[in-house]
Formats: C-alpha cells, structure tokens, sequence
C-alpha cells in the first residue's frame, strides 16, 4: 500500500494506493466512495479491507478522503456535496494515473454511494458501479442521523436536548454540520439522476426501504443492468449496542468483490 496526497495544493486530498497482485493484474482501477462523518468512522477497517482484497483479487484500487474529512485538507463543515463530488472525479484521475488504465469503477457506502452514483452520470471511464446502502433522499438521511444522536445522547444525558440539528445547523455524532451543509446534504435526490455512465450497477441492501425500491425502479428503467442483493448483518455504519464497536459485514465484501471479478 503506498500512501500520498493529491489534488490541488489548497485542497490537498489523503489518498491510499493498493496495487494489483502482481500476476492477476487485471487492468482495471477501482475507486472506494467512502461515507461521511461518524459513519466514515465506522466503516474504515471494512473499507481497508475491501480494498486488500480487491487489490488481490488484481484490481488497481484507490482509497482517499473527501475535502474536509478524514486525513485530507479543510474542515468538514467548510465542504458538501459538490465539492466531494469534485474529489471524485480527481480521485478517478489519479488512479488512471497511478496504474495506466482507462477503465474504472466505483464503490460506495451510503453518501459515498450517492457521489458514485453522481460521478458515473459525469464521467465516461466509469464501467461499474457498486451502491451499498446509497442515500437516497437527502432530507431522510438527515432525519436519521439526527435520530442516531438524539438516541446516543438520551444514552448518555439525563435530560438531553430534544433537537440538535436545525436549518441554523448543529452537530451530529461529534461533525459540526453548517447551515449551507445541511441545505446541501438536503438538496440530494438521488432519483432525479440520469444519463449513468456505468454499463453494470450493483444495488446492496442492508434495510428494505421505499427509497430502495424507488431507485431499482430508477435504475432499471433506464437500460442498464442492475443487480440486486439484499444483505444481513451489514449496517456497520450504526450505534449497535456501542457505539465504537466494529462489525466486518464480510457477506457485504464477499459480494461486491465477486461482482467485480465476473
């Protein structure tokens, strides 16, 4: 694994190279869309992980940070939707650059789907797409992550607040979250996105929702094909029963490295 920053000098993003087993190098990069916030959190060792195996599996693979997360440049509340989006699209060039390949996928987790999902309608070297637990709707995303911290906080405070993110802002599981962010975050719909560039897509579900079932209607309907999988166990970006504990949904990596390699 080779580690590195790119991007502009202002804006430098934290990137994370794992490279091909030497005698199945496929030719094929794959870019990891992480999520954000203490979801982000949570997911990092399956993210590591993920990227391991596909790099022996013979994948180029990249994972890196948005603006304003993780190891990367900026603070987090500075940042949104469109800038990460940005990212994206710098991070599907640098792996083109790192291994000399044209053709590259995408993988992501909950917001880090809905960028892959965005991406791949802007950017032509994208031939797969993997959406794991996408955020569908923006405002139901923000709606749940207020609940997650209004339940941690109800576990730690006798008498928490009723509300901590509002449309003047707040913080959520310890990430300030600004006005413009939240309008931002608000913004996404991920059903009003058309024009995929993506020949293949990979739909896995951890919860059955309405948005899921929206979306598959979505993506289906627009000629490409679309696989779907319905998973257990793999909600690694939730409270559980404590919050710092780590699961490793090994069905939800398993899956999404066989589909790769078909």
């Amino acid at each position: 694994m080779n580690v590195f920053f790119f991007g502009e000098s202002s804006k430098q993003l934290f990137g994370a190279y794992h490279p091909p087993h030497p005698r199945k190098d496929r030719r094929k990069g794959i870019v990891l869309c992480n999520p954000i916030g203490q979801e982000y959190i949570r997911s990092h060792r399956s993210f590591a992980q993920l990227a391991e195996k596909l790099g022996e599996a013979g994948f180029h693979v990249l994972r890196f940070d948005y603006y304003g997360t993780g190891d990367a440049y900026g603070d987090f509340q500075d940042a949104g939707p469109e800038q990460w989006l940005a990212d994206v699209s710098l991070a599907v060039e640098e792996i083109q650059d790192y291994g000399d390949i044209d053709s590259v996928a995408l993988v992501g987790l909950r917001i880090g789907a809905t960028l892959a999902m965005m991406a791949a309608s802007r950017i032509t070297a994208i031939s797969d797409l993997v959406l794991w637990d996408p955020v569908v709707n923006g405002n139901s995303y923000l709606q749940e992550i207020n609940h997650a911290h209004q339940h941690w906080l109800n576990d730690l405070l006798p008498k928490p607040p009723t509300s901590t993110l509002s449309e003047k802002g707040g913080e959520v599981l310890g990430f300030p979250m600004s006005k413009s962010l939240i309008s931002k975050i608000r913004s996404l719909q991920l059903n009003n996105i058309s024009g995929i560039k993506a020949k293949r897509i990979l739909l896995l579900e951890s919860i059955a929702s309405d948005d899921f079932e929206e979306l598959n209607l979505h993506l289906s309907g627009s000629g490409k094909s679309v696989s779907r999988k319905q998973l257990e166990n793999a909600t690694i970006w939730k409270k559980g029963s404590h919050l710092n504990s780590v699961l490793m949904p090994n069905e939800a990596l398993n899956a999404i490295i066989n589909w790769l390699t078909k």
